[in-house]
């Protein structure tokens, strides 16, 4: 499919601020965690 009007971007997801509180930290980890399942099993 060509359509020049569409643009992508895959860029990496992080916190700025993910040592802030605990909720954060969990948040940090899990996404974390997430992505290295996700690339490594590419």
């Amino acid at each position: 499919m060509h359509n020049e009007k569409l643009g992508l971007v895959q860029a990496r997801w992080s916190f700025v601020s993910w040592d802030e509180n605990l909720l954060t930290i969990f948040q940090h980890v899990n996404f974390a965690f997430h992505s290295i399942l996700k690339w490594n099993n590419k």
